[in-house]
């Protein structure tokens, strides 16, 4: 049985005044996206998820962020607790000095997944992630995040087993006296 549910994943960014839109300013042109987009994991694995921020070549200026901060909302953290950034490194440490000229790239790690409780049920979830610039316009990854939930394979084992043992039963019929 597969569920697909839609999740919402907020994550807030501040980029600062090198990402506003000002007519005699430079502007970076940016744009982000999740390295791996979907996952398919068992109920008890933690997935570390990678992404990547991009400085369009045809930007007229740096990608400088002065700050990062973030949160996370939606349905996702019933199920996941949301670790963001490199675990054991405080978040936005990888900004830092982040500096990228107009066609370069910064790859990152976006945050570590963890199960909560004993198990997650099988099932595609998919998030819809975003950064918030200071001018309050959202930028939503160019690719969803979409996790799909496994049996473990000792499970399906075991349904099999169940199965082809009541074919066989079925086979033989009703016991003779």
């Amino acid at each position: 049985m597969r569920t697909h549910q839609r999740i919402l994943l907020g994550v807030v960014c501040l980029f600062g005044p090198a990402l506003s839109s000002r007519a005699a300013a430079p502007t970076a042109q940016w744009s982000w996206s999740f390295n791996q987009s979907a996952y398919t994991v068992g109920p008890h694995d933690s997935i570390l998820v990678q992404a990547t921020v991009y400085n369009a070549a045809a930007s007229t200026g740096h990608l400088r962020p002065p700050g990062v901060s973030a949160s996370f909302t939606g349905d996702f953290q019933k199920i996941y607790a949301f670790k963001f950034g490199t675990p054991g490194v405080p978040f936005g440490t990888e900004f830092l000095g982040l500096n990228l000229a107009p066609g370069e790239s910064f790859q990152f790690n976006f945050g570590l997944l963890t199960p909560i409780g004993s198990s997650i049920a099988p099932g595609t979830y998919l998030a819809a992630p975003g950064f918030l610039n200071l001018d309050g316009t959202l930028r939503g990854a160019e690719n969803r995040l979409q996790v799909t939930v496994a049996p473990k394979p000792s499970s399906v084992a075991l349904l099999s087993f169940a199965g082809v043992a009541g074919l066989v039963l079925t086979r033989l019929g009703p016991p003779t006296p």
